[in-house]
């Protein structure tokens, strides 16, 4: 039997990569802690401006950060895989960055939203029951 030889080798990535992802990881970070304890504190106008803003920078960054590795990165597979093989790879990638990032990030931004509504609409009707 003759051994074949695989090399493997570490994907290099450019520094501007390495820092959209530390980026990412201090920004998610730090929206994690920063994330309010009651969706009462939302009616400081302020501060859900400073949440509305913070989102869609960081929305933003992510469209931008998914632009640039898509420009940027090469595949992992070999040169020598079907292009069948290789376009599924493309499509199943773009289909979990749909599904899984932005997806749910526009689902979640959309229930904070309708939850914030239905509980002012809620208290708006219970006290002017009380009136």
């Amino acid at each position: 039997m003759k051994k074949t030889e695989i090399e493997i080798t570490k994907p290099s990535y450019s520094l501007t990569a390495k820092i959209f992802h530390w980026s990412f990881v201090v920004l998610f970070s730090y929206g994690i802690s920063k994330q309010i304890e009651n969706i009462n504190q939302l009616e400081d106008l302020a501060l859900l401006r400073f949440e509305i803003s913070f989102a869609l920078l960081f929305i933003l960054f992510l469209v931008i950060r998914f632009i640039y590795m898509t420009r940027t990165q090469r595949s992992s597979l070999p040169p020598s895989a079907p292009k069948a093989q290789k376009n599924f790879g493309k499509v199943s990638s773009l289909w979990h960055v749909y599904w899984d990032d932005f997806h749910s990030i526009f689902w979640t931004v959309n229930w904070v939203f309708v939850l914030a509504w239905l509980e002012r609409w809620y208290n708006n009707r219970r006290y002017s029951c009380m009136a």
